[in-house]
This record gives structure tokens, sequence and C-alpha cells, in this order.
């Protein structure tokens, strides 16, 4: 019988550092959140740094030097929580009813926090098996909750005292999208409003990339071919920060060259268009009303998926 100091555990994570400890680190559905948290911790004790996806001069890039994992994490002083909710976001609900809960809340020495979401994927995925594996990739796919808390995570962030210029120019930007629009459930009207849309939240993305954060981890699994051997580099972590998240849906309408109908591309600039504006007008917004009830006649389920070459 192995001693408790010989038990399998993952490589940082124990009671004193994080809201789950033994058992709880294993489940299936808690293994998504903690192996990602432990290979962070692991790189940072190696001054490894993640690859960085940021957005700079409107576009989505990635690069190794952006962020290292003090950055992403915290430093070793830091406190995590797994599926909790983010004290500083809940102003900004109008909804009483709202309950989701984000994957994991960096607390920092003093009492900072920060939010992060984890998208654990695997490569090669069924839909790049059969490719070269310099063009294996997963596909991400991003709900509703996880666009919402981008979105938050990018207000919380301009509407700070500091960055009172920013928060003038990206409600500037926002402003024209916005008042286009008289029912957000009107598809015809979103899809007439749809170049407005996106001019105005892609203008709203440039003026915030010079405050973008960190935001979504997505750590890389990846096997020889698709079975249960992992290959001999087998784990990377990539860092989204909230605006490259915010950016994808408008990189993916791009691709469209004639809008006849509302995709959920465009259906999310126009939610976060939406809900951006209002938080930063208003100081609050209704999640439901929002990323829930403005269906536009699709699937609430998720938000858009799109597929990353790595």
């Amino acid at each position: 019988m192995l001693a408790p100091s010989d038990s399998p555990q993952l490589y940082g994570l124990s009671s004193a550092n994080s809201s789950r400890s033994g058992i709880d680190l294993w489940g299936k559905n808690q293994f998504n959140t903690t192996f990602p948290l432990s290979l962070c911790l692991y790189m940072r004790d190696k001054s490894v740094n993640p690859v960085s996806i940021i957005c700079s001069d409107g576009r989505i890039s990635s690069n190794d030097q952006h962020w290292d994992m003090n950055q992403v994490i915290g430093s070793e002083d830091a406190y995590y929580h797994f599926e909790k909710s983010l004290d500083d976001f809940l102003t900004f609900y109008t909804d009483v009813t709202y309950t989701k809960k984000i994957d994991i809340v960096v607390q920092c020495k003093g009492g900072a926090s920060f939010p992060l979401e984890v998208k654990l994927t695997v490569i090669p995925d069924s839909s790049t098996v059969s490719d070269p594996e310099n063009l294996w990739g997963p596909e991400m796919v991003i709900r509703p909750v996880t666009s919402a808390h981008a979105m938050m995570n990018v207000a919380h962030h301009v509407i700070k005292e500091e960055h009172q210029s920013i928060r003038n120019d990206i409600v500037s930007a926002l402003k024209s999208g916005y008042e286009s629009i008289t029912d957000w459930n009107n598809t015809a009207e979103i899809i007439n409003n749809s170049n407005q849309l996106s001019h105005s939240l892609e203008k709203a993305l440039l003026c915030a990339e010079q405050i973008q954060n960190p935001f979504l981890i997505q750590p890389i699994w990846k096997t020889a071919g698709q079975s249960l051997t992992l290959s001999e580099q087998c784990f990377d972590i990539f860092v989204w920060s909230d605006v490259s998240v915010m950016m994808i849906p408008l990189e993916l309408l791009k691709s469209s060259r004639i809008i006849s109908k509302v995709s959920r591309s465009l259906r999310e600039v126009a939610r976060n268009v939406r809900a951006l504006y209002d938080i930063l007008t208003k100081e609050d917004y209704n999640y439901s009303l929002i990323y829930k009830e403005m269906t536009l006649g699709l699937q609430t389920s998720k938000s858009f998926q799109f597929l990353v070459v790595l």
C-alpha cells in the first residue's frame, strides 16, 4: 500500500492552493480543469512560457513571449478556486437568476482575483487526423457563458477609472451598431445591419487591445494519431486573451461573402455589441435576455465553433 506521501497526485495541486484535493482532482469533469492548472503550475516552475494568442492591430496573432506563466496563473502565493463566481462580475447582472460559474478563479495575495476559462483539447481529433501532422488541430466549441465571461472581463478592465479614455472610445465605437437595432430578436434587422454591427465591434476591440488580459487556457494533449499513446512532445498551453475570444466570431464572419442569414458568428457579434454597450453605459446587463433568449432562430447550446490549426 502506498504511503500518503506517495499517493498519485497532480503536480502542484493540494488543499493548500486549491478548493479540490484527493479524489476530487481525478473525476472526468474535474480533471478537465485540474490537469490544465497542474500543467500550468509545472510550466511556471520550469520557466516555460505558454503560447499567447492575442489581438494586435485588429487581427488575432500568436507568440510565446507576450505572457509568462506568472502573468497567466499568478505567482506562488496565488490561491485557486474551481467552479466559482467572480465577485467583480456580480455588479454587472440585472438577471438575479444568473448562476454560471467560472472554471478557475485565481486569487492573488492582497485579495485581487481574476477569471480563467479552460478548454482541454486533444489532437489530432476526427476532423484533422487524416491530414498531415503539421495540419493537426482541435475543434474548439465556445459556449454562451464563456463568450459572456470574455465580454465581462473586457468590461471589468475598461470601466476602471484609469481607463476612462479607452472606455469613452469603446462606447463611441459601439454606439452606431447598438443604435442601428430597434428589435434585437428580429433576424431581418440583424442581417440588414450586420456590417454596422461588425464594424462597431471591430473598432471597439481595436481600442481594447491595449488592456487585453489572459482569459482562456487551452491545454494541448497530443497523441500518436487517434490512440491512447502520448506523443513524445505531448503537452503545451495556449492562452487566449479576452479580446481575442471576442474577435473570433468577427474573423469567422469575414469568411462569409454574402450574409443572407443569421449565423452563430453574426449572432455572437450582435450579442457582444449589445451586452458590452449596456455595461459601459449602464454598468449592468441581462445575461439571460441576451445570451439565452436572443436566439435569432438558432440553438443556444453553443455560441460558435472553429478549427484551431496549431
